[in-house]
């Protein structure tokens, strides 16, 4: 089959062959004159994608000045077109039961165990044929009565990704996209009955939904009028359960079937995470397609569907599956799936939105742009695509789409699946979900699509705050920011055990390191443990009655409730009450009285120290050894210790004025189980610990006290780079990196692993990695093969020409 030139619609038209359901309609009546009873029949035909609901059982069908009433669905004697369907509660993939074919125990797609739970398993029929019995003097549509009635049903698209009908794939890492294409892929749609406002009641295909089915009678299919109870209406006139005392339905959903070619775009989370932009994102794309093909793609459709990564993990990620309708595809999408002409789709499609008029007439979309293309008109925006489509191109918020090169695709792409590490993390969405929850019943919060995605907007306290992902700041990427006018800003981490605090993830001192460097810039370090997602136990030292004798003394006179009951709501009710009170002097003083709260823990208490003691190595001292002695003589402390963790307070009167806040790091420590509490622990105190502006407080780890690595920015960097922490680096990636400095080129990340590799210096958004001499060849071969290009500083080398290498790939060149 011919392929279309350049950006012309194909000259060859199409057949666009549908399955064909049928209507059959008897029409009775009394003629008036003869008062004899006369009968006519009709057969109306649909396509199968608009009669699952348009000849639902349920709906009227208004044809030759008719309402036509579906009465229910046509099934065989036998029941064989009748069968037991299973949907993984995750993704779509699909099976039938049998007797000799049960549920299975897990998904193969995914790998969930839910589908095999007990509620799962539903009947479905395959829409074929419905029917109709009217009388035609109460079905005439007349002048006085032309109101037509609609009904809204759960509609389910479930689409089975089959690795073995996979064609290619191929991702873009800097955005997090993945594009599979298949063949032969299996599209299904179930009407799961009609929308209720009844509970959920299912997890089908990853949505969650109320699937009340159609009850109709188990013999002839008529639709059942009440539970309960049997009457002979609702029976045909030859069922022979017109007339039982008892009732003989099943709940079934209708269900349509398409083989055909598919593309399924994997969307990075940090578009996925706003309702919005999915369904704007979708009308964009086809808005893309006719913008290309120079008409409609009439015969491509795009669904919204769960697609398994094929990791190890059994991740899953919102994809727009793009599909053929014509039954085995016409061979249009094999051209579409490269990456050169998706990239072509998406930017004609952003240059139509950013161009189109209805920016200048207060309107969320138009006929010139989105609606054309979308079932969901108040959902669909054009900010809210041009939103995700800056995610996708990877733009700045400030880059006009007219600057971007249609046939030079600025993605760096490589031939593999989508890596579930790529875009935010599930915690980091659930983080940003709970937040938004917390802050809605506080203040106005709005959810945006931003340059590296899904922001809040939060107005509160007279401030306009803005809660961020991935920003760049001093050389480290925390999670979140979190920023206002006129108050400090707040960098905020998502802490997962196994990927920070963990014998095989031991990150715990490039964590500290770099938030070490933020607090020396004045930045308020917050940190997010899993566990506090959901109400976290409030720790002994916050005992209200503890608080509240702390409250009567001098030092502790500005506490307030309120200021308590943050601490106890964990961090997400610490970070909604800086929203809500960013300046609260209680907040600060509760920090202050920490150490003294806890001296009166189990073990804490008051000693004395060496006026030259450093206060790390003192903590670190008493992580190892709770016996560690202590002068008797000399200036106050406080000290407190917990298995893993110590905290030691410099006193000058009645007031702490340095505290070292130590978790022991060691490999050992990590294998005691004990040892998450303890990591927990110490971030609860650290998140303390930001807002006590008059403390000196270093918090940090047993392996970085006594000097080994230093947290501070080294002072030969400037500009871009000033904060930039090289304690980890090599001395020729560090001399090279000074001369980058010097130069004014853009700032990396430094020390992150990258596909199991330690890369010295890193520019994620070209790609571009920098690795010390050293380094094995083995590492460079790997992120080559990655699609990364890869530099290398050694003693020996040119640093005039290895700047002019790292500007042409950073600013010259459009790689």
């Amino acid at each position: 089959m011919d392929r279309w030139a350049g950006d012309a619609w194909p000259a060859a038209q199409l057949s666009l062959l549908d399955d064909k359901v049928e209507l059959d309609v008897q029409i009775s009546w009394i003629d008036p004159d003869t008062e004899r009873f006369g009968s006519d029949s009709m057969v109306i035909d649909r396509g199968s994608a608009r009669a699952l609901t348009e000849l639902a059982p349920g709906t009227s069908l208004y044809a030759h000045g008719l309402e036509m009433r579906v009465d229910g669905i046509e099934v065989s004697q036998d029941q064989t077109e009748i069968a037991t369907h299973v949907l993984c509660n995750t993704c779509g993939h699909h099976a039938t039961v049998t007797p000799t074919s049960p549920s299975p125990g897990s998904c193969p797609q995914c790998g969930s165990a839910g589908i095999a739970d007990t509620g799962q398993p539903f009947e479905a029929v395959r829409l074929r044929r419905v029917f109709s019995e009217i009388r035609r003097y109460d079905a005439k549509i007349s002048d006085n009565s032309d109101e037509r009635h609609s009904t809204r049903f759960e509609v389910l698209t479930a689409v089975d990704f089959d690795p073995a009908r996979l064609v290619g794939q191929w991702s873009v890492e800097q955005v997090g996209l993945g594009v599979p294409h298949y063949r032969r892929l299996p599209v299904r749609w179930f009407n799961l009955g009609r929308s209720t406002n009844a509970p959920s009641t299912r997890m089908l295909a990853g949505r969650e939904l109320a699937a009340p089915l159609f009850r109709v009678c188990a013999a002839c299919g008529k639709l059942d009028g009440a539970a309960g109870t049997n009457s002979p209406r609702e029976h045909r006139g030859w069922c022979t359960h017109r007339t039982s005392t008892t009732e003989h339905t099943r709940q079934l959903a209708l269900y349509r079937e398409l083989m055909t070619q598919g593309v399924a775009i994997s969307l990075p989370p940090s578009v996925t995470a706003d309702p919005y932009s999915v369904p704007s994102l979708q009308a964009a794309l086809l808005l893309g397609l006719r913008e290309t093909m120079g008409g409609s793609p009439d015969h491509l459709r795009i669904e919204v569907v769960p697609h398994p990564l094929g990791d190890a993990e059994g991740n899953v990620r919102d994809a727009l599956l793009l599909h053929d309708t014509v039954p085995g595809g016409t061979g249009y999408l094999t051209d579409l799936v490269s990456p050169a002409r998706l990239w072509a789709i998406l930017v004609r499609a952003a240059r139509a939105l950013e161009d189109c008029p209805c920016q200048f007439e207060d309107r969320a979309s138009c006929h010139r742009c989105l609606l054309p293309f979308t079932r969901f008109p108040s959902v669909a925006t054009r900010l809210d695509a041009i939103r995700a489509l800056r995610v996708l191109l990877a733009t700045d918020a400030e880059q006009s789409f007219a600057a971007l090169e249609l046939d030079d695709p600025s993605w760096s792409v490589v031939d593999k699946p989508v890596d579930p590490g790529w875009g935010e993390s599930s915690f980091e969405q659930q983080f940003r979900t709970k937040f938004a929850e917390r802050m809605d019943g506080v203040a106005p919060v709005k959810q945006v699509t931003g340059t590296n995605g899904v922001e809040l907007r939060i107005s509160a306290a007279s401030r306009e705050w803005v809660l961020r992902p991935q920003v760049l700041t001093h050389g480290t990427r925390p999670d979140f920011m979190l920023t206002a006018p006129g108050v400090p800003d707040y960098a905020i981490y998502t802490d997962g055990k196994a990927f920070h605090a963990s014998a095989v993830h031991n990150n715990l001192a490039d964590d500290a390191v770099k938030r070490e460097v933020l607090r020396a810039k004045g930045i308020r370090v917050i940190s997010i443990p899993w566990s506090d997602l959901d109400e976290p136990p409030a720790p002994e030292w916050l005992d209200e009655g503890l608080v509240s004798k702390r409250m009567a003394t001098p030092v502790g006179a500005g506490i307030s409730k309120a200021a308590r009951d943050e601490l106890v709501a964990g961090s997400l009710g610490l970070l909604t009450g800086v929203v809500s009170d960013p300046l609260s002097a209680p907040r600060g003083v509760l920090a202050r009285v920490l150490p003294l709260l806890l001296s009166q823990q189990p073990g804490g208490g008051s000693r004395s120290i060496h006026p030259d003691e450093d206060l790390a190595s003192v903590a670190a001292e008493l992580v190892a050894d709770a016996d560690r002695e202590f002068p008797s003589n000399g200036p106050k402390a406080i000290v407190y210790r917990m298995p893993h963790v110590a905290l030691v307070a410099r006193i000058q009167g009645i007031s702490a004025t340095e505290v070292a806040l130590v978790l022991d790091d060691s490999d050992e420590a990590l294998a005691d189980p004990s040892h998450a509490q303890s990591w927990r622990e110490w971030l609860r105190l650290s998140n303390v610990l930001a807002h006590a502006a008059d403390i000196d407080a270093r918090i940090t780890v047993t392996s970085l006290v006594g000097g080994e690595q230093s947290a501070q920015p080294s002072a030969t960097l400037s500009g871009d780079w000033a904060g930039v922490d090289l304690g980890d680096v090599g001395p020729s990636v560090v001399e090279a990196v000074g001369a980058m400095s010097q130069a004014g080129l853009p700032s990396a990340d430094m020390m992150v692993e990258l596909s199991g590799v330690m890369a010295d210096a890193v520019w994620r958004e070209r790609k571009l990695v920098l690795l010390d001499g050293e380094a094995p060849d083995e590492d460079a071969d790997e992120l080559r093969g990655r699609g990364w290009t890869v530099l290398r500083a050694t003693a020996d080398s040119d640093l005039g020409a290895l700047i002019d290498e790292v500007r042409a790939v950073l600013i010259d060149s459009r790689k």
